[in-house]
């Protein structure tokens, strides 16, 4: 200690007690080291003071400082340069050094020296931790401290320490806890050490608090430094998380559903927890306008929406998408769901980390990359798809017997019964069989048998050609799928068995089955044109009227079916089914009168004809949806 009149430490405790705060010289008095020395402690205790209570411990914004960070070197970690802030104290890091070339590292002066690194012979954990204390300074050791006006040493140096020390888990926690008079420790990082020498990136978990400042601001730097999210990118993230989410909420509730629809208590499920996820992002954009959120408040924002969202994916999985593939189609929404829980619960997927796994790493980067993807994920669910249905039949078959060369050309049609058009990928099955494949009026290949079918009352034209192999049978069916909604739109032609020289099955536009509805006489059923579906009011008949065309070339006698498809809730069809024999080009009117009871939401109406003409079937069906309205 230097040469003081009184003890610095004594005299400032005393003014503390006596709540003095500053020190005011007077005229015609001698100036003394205690009163120059009290002045002094007071203004530093004031500001530690102000920086404990109101900023805290830890890196100021703008700053990286004691980042601990892997290097090359065996038994050794990088501390990356800059400042921090421990009770009020400013620590600096001029250099970022490492492990063994910090500035105290080989000081004999120390309490205690900075010890080498090793190898732990298991895996083992270690806190990183920064040790800082004052010091006085006095000629002996900085030499400049002697006015050489006078050839004498006038005042004292305090000066800050620092080391960055290594301690045991468990062995030294309780060192951690009590520091020396005079020292102060702040954990700096976690090592989860195995037995090798090398201390690698995924090791270490960085325990600062960052960004700590009266203004608060989110900075997430890569390993060259430079800032990789910050409260611009994170701003963004959250607007998209609630703008689409609200997007999805309309789309479900004006596009989705009719307006006047009424909804399932699962589907009313549905919706808020939709709403939560949108509130969630809203509380975190309100943090970040009031200057409020730096990173540790970002993970805990994002572990909110983590909640929000699983709570909402569990919510669809178990009762939203149990209500099937009906006109409201919630099965459509399946693969949504499933992408939505990949995102949300795998540890990767694709290259991102799964938004758990990158909370659970405290990774404010791979989490936020990750809830920008879902924010896209429920932009895209929302837009319009096309939704409904298509029906699809052989129109027309090589005539005589099938033989080959040249190939046999089957000729399929697609009636579209949907709201938009889209492409759709045909597949041919059985896929072991004769040669067949999807083509254009040339023969030629259509890549990835992809073919384009128009909105609601288009017709589309498949062609399949077939090489006939000598001497066997093959099966030949088509299933086309929407490539937008695939979980909605997915339809099968009837399955038709092909023999080497035998003749080809009938065209099944032989016999068709046409909706014929006049909202004049329909009752209380309305058809959308722009949906497909037919709304029908509660606890009012409605008629759903069509007509039966007989196209097979000659008398025939016919039976038709109608089944009930995918209810939700009870609905009364009353449909007589007798249909007189037709002579070829007549047709028949068919009529089914439906009443949906007061819990009916949706159902499929579908209706099938068969005929018998020479032995051979022939087959033709139609399904019609239809929805309850107020």
């Amino acid at each position: 200690m230097g040469n003081f009149s009184r003890n610095p430490k004594d005299r400032l405790d005393d003014s503390v007690a006596k709540h003095y705060v500053g020190v005011r010289l007077q005229q015609a008095v001698p100036v003394v080291d205690a009163d120059w020395n009290e002045l002094e402690d007071l203004r530093r205790r004031e500001l530690e003071v102000f920086g404990t209570w109101f900023i805290g411990n830890g890196v100021p914004s703008g700053s990286d400082g004691f980042h601990i960070v892997s290097v090359p070197q065996p038994n050794d970690f990088g501390i990356v340069q800059g400042v921090l802030l421990l009770n009020g104290k400013f620590v600096e890091n001029a250099l970022t050094v490492r492990y063994t070339t910090q500035p105290n590292f080989g000081n004999p002066k120390l309490d205690e020296p900075l010890p080498p690194l090793s190898t732990p012979a298991a895996p083992k954990q270690f806190i990183v931790y920064l040790d800082v204390w004052e010091r006085e300074v006095d000629s002996e050791e900085d030499p400049i401290l002697i006015d050489s006006r006078i050839g004498m040493e006038t005042a004292l140096r305090l000066k800050r320490e620092w080391a960055v020390r290594v301690a045991r888990v468990p062995e030294d926690l309780p060192k951690l806890q009590a520091p020396p008079p005079g020292h102060f420790f702040y954990q700096l990082a976690r090592l989860k050490r195995d037995n090798g020498a090398p201390i690698t990136a995924p090791m270490i978990e960085d325990l600062r608090d960052t960004q700590v400042s009266v203004l608060r601001r989110i900075e997430v730097r890569d390993s060259n430094g430079f800032i990789v999210v910050d409260n611009a990118r994170f701003q963004l993230m959250l607007e998209n998380t609630r703008n689409n989410v609200l997007k999805f909420i309309k789309y479900l509730l004006t596009k989705f559903n009719l307006i006047s629809a009424p909804m399932k208590a699962a589907e009313l499920l549905g919706i808020q927890t939709a709403e939560h996820i949108a509130s969630t992002a809203e509380i975190g954009l309100s943090l970040l306008s009031s200057a409020s959120l730096a990173n540790r408040g970002a993970l805990g924002i994002l572990s909110q929406l983590y909640t929000a969202q699983n709570n909402f994916m569990e919510a669809w999985r178990d009762a939203v998408l149990l209500l099937g593939t009906t006109p409201k189609t919630y099965g459509s929404f399946n693969t949504f769901i499933n992408k939505l829980d990949d995102r949300l619960n795998d540890p990767n997927v694709g290259a991102l980390i799964g938004l758990k796994a990158g909370l659970t790493a405290g990774n404010l980067e791979a989490a936020t990359a990750m809830q920008e993807e879902i924010a896209r994920l429920f932009g895209t669910v929302s837009t319009d798809v096309a939704r409904g249905t298509i029906q699809v039949f052989l129109a027309q078959s090589p005539l005589g017997n099938l033989n080959s060369p040249p190939p046999a050309r089957f000729v399929f049609k697609v009636k579209s019964f949907t709201t938009l058009a889209d492409t759709y990928t045909v597949k041919i099955i059985p896929e072991q069989g004769w040669p067949r494949r999807v083509v254009d009026v040339n023969g030629a290949p259509i890549p990835g048998n992809k073919v384009s079918i128009g909105a609601l009352g288009s017709e589309a034209t498949i062609l399949i050609d077939t090489d006939v192999q000598p001497g066997s049978s093959s099966g030949l069916q088509l299933r086309v799928t929407s490539d937008s909604n695939p979980d909605e739109i997915d339809q099968l032609s009837t399955q038709f068995t092909l023999t080497q020289g035998q003749p080809a099955p009938v065209g099944e536009d032989k016999i068709q089955i046409q909706l014929q509805f006049n909202q004049a006489t329909a009752g209380s059923a309305l058809f959308d044109p722009g949906t497909g579906i037919i709304s029908i009011k509660l606890g009012v008949a409605g008629n759903v009227q069509m007509r039966l065309f007989n196209n097979t070339g000659a008398t025939a006698t016919f039976t038709v079916t109608l089944e009930q498809l995918n209810k939700l809730g009870t609905w009364n069809v009353l449909f007589d089914s007798s249909v007189p024999p037709l002579n070829n080009g007549q047709s028949f009117p068919l009529t089914a009168i439906v009443t949906p009871t007061v819990d009916a939401t949706s159902m499929n109406l579908k209706i099938t004809a068969k005929t018998t003409i020479n032995a051979i079937e022939m087959t033709t069906q139609t399904v019609i949806p239809l929805q309850s309205r107020p």
